[in-house]
């Protein structure tokens, strides 16, 4: 039976890849959105925090598809929604990339982005050089030997991202067999449009359940946001300085619940839910914390296959098919306080040799997310998603 090798794709990211994407083609964007929504309802746990980064994902993974071939790069195609055309793929994310390094422009934002592939060619099966130029033509990958151990892309991670993901891998994951990591790093920190003042922020309950409730750092503020409410759910976009980027957080009603939402909610919840600009009395609670899964199997589930098993191919990296992936690994964290928002994700795709209009309301409103809510981090103008997830627990780390 063939053998293929261990290939890892890393990318660690963070939480403003979006901001000046005014003219940016829309198919990345109701891609990365279509793909967001059906990876959350994956990962939704009723009972724990969840925080992921679609795109990040999908930028990892798109450097892998530049090198899939027939059943497997259709599969992939499907679940990503790529573009079949491996460059118009490319294109768009060359597109959206220049135009997140633009947001370095604005002082109030900090932003960094970084790719690199870190290769051991097999003598019989060195890559592509075609592959080598296509993932640094359109994603600038820099290109690095493979460590025998796993601390130089540790390095790379933890520095690329301001040390918030210290590590993404260990050195069992890198085998004999191991011959390719993708590495994407993207790094944001920014402040509210309008800070909450320190001083308003108070001990305040927060019901986990019905039955349990915990005290958190409440933070409050009255202030001009662009709000959206239903018979079931409440929603604030909350801007970062700049105006490019927005954090949306959807509050289910009593009546409603975090579950349920999970289950209705898509892609036409940004695009057709109608926020209006409305003064609102917001409280918040202050939250930081970590997540990571093993994404292989989630993935699988959405339906893509091959990509994990023999029948892979991914020959458009090197000549034979000898690679699949063999884990999916996602790392991620927040924080939001009074100042504003950090947050990062990496992630290690490891690929292993085969062995075989509102009108503004005139009453008060108040939006009071003390019990389980969705976050999203988005470009205001497309909404397009960079981050998303749900904080069951403001208090875990």
């Amino acid at each position: 039976m063939k053998l293929k090798h261990h290939f890892y794709t890393l990318f660690a990211s963070l939480l403003m890849v979006s901001a000046a994407i005014g003219q940016t083609n829309t198919t990345i964007i109701n891609g990365n959105n279509a793909f967001a929504f059906e990876l959350f309802k994956k990962l939704y746990s009723n009972d724990k925090n969840v925080f992921f980064s679609p795109y990040s994902i999908r930028s990892a993974l798109a450097m892998t598809y530049a090198g899939a071939e027939k059943e497997t790069k259709n599969q992939m195609s499907k679940v990503l929604h790529f573009d079949l055309n491996n460059t118009t793929t490319a294109q768009e994310f060359l597109d959206f990339n220049n135009k997140i390094k633009e947001l370095n422009k604005e002082t109030s934002l900090k932003i960094s982005i970084a790719n690199a592939l870190w290769k051991k060619d097999e003598p019989k099966y060195p890559f592509k050089k075609d592959y080598l130029q296509f993932t640094k033509k359109y994603y600038d990958a820099a290109i690095y030997p493979l460590p025998p151990k796993a601390k130089p892309i540790n390095d790379w991670v933890s520095n690329k991202t301001y040390k918030r993901i210290p590590s993404i891998i260990s050195d069992r994951d890198i085998t004999p067999l191991t011959r390719l990591i993708l590495t994407n790093a993207i790094y944001f920190k920014g402040e509210w449009q309008e800070k909450f003042r320190t001083e308003n922020t108070k001990k305040a309950p927060f019901h986990k359940t019905k039955d349990k409730t915990i005290d958190v750092d409440m933070m409050s503020q009255s202030a001009y946001v662009d709000y959206f409410e239903n018979e079931t759910t409440q929603a604030i976009k909350m801007p970062y300085e700049g105006g490019s980027l927005a954090m949306t957080i959807v509050l289910p009603k009593e009546n409603s619940s975090l579950t349920t939402l999970s289950k209705d909610i898509n892609t036409d919840f940004i695009a057709n839910s109608r926020f209006s600009n409305t003064k609102v009395q917001i409280f918040v609670p202050k939250f930081t914390f970590s997540w990571g899964k093993e994404l292989k199997e989630v993935i699988k589930g959405i339906g893509m296959q091959d990509a994990f098993n023999d029948n892979a191919d991914f020959s458009g990296m090197t000549k034979g098919k000898i690679l699949e992936i063999d884990k999916v690994i996602h790392k991620a964290f927040v924080a939001v306080n009074e100042e504003g928002t950090e947050a990062a994700a990496a992630t290690a795709v490891i690929m292993r040799m085969m062995t075989s209009a509102m009108p503004r309301p005139e009453k008060k409103i108040i939006f009071k997310a003390d019990r389980p809510f969705l976050v999203l981090i988005s470009e205001r103008t497309t909404g397009n998603i960079l981050f998303m997830g749900t904080v069951e627990n403001p208090n875990l780390k």
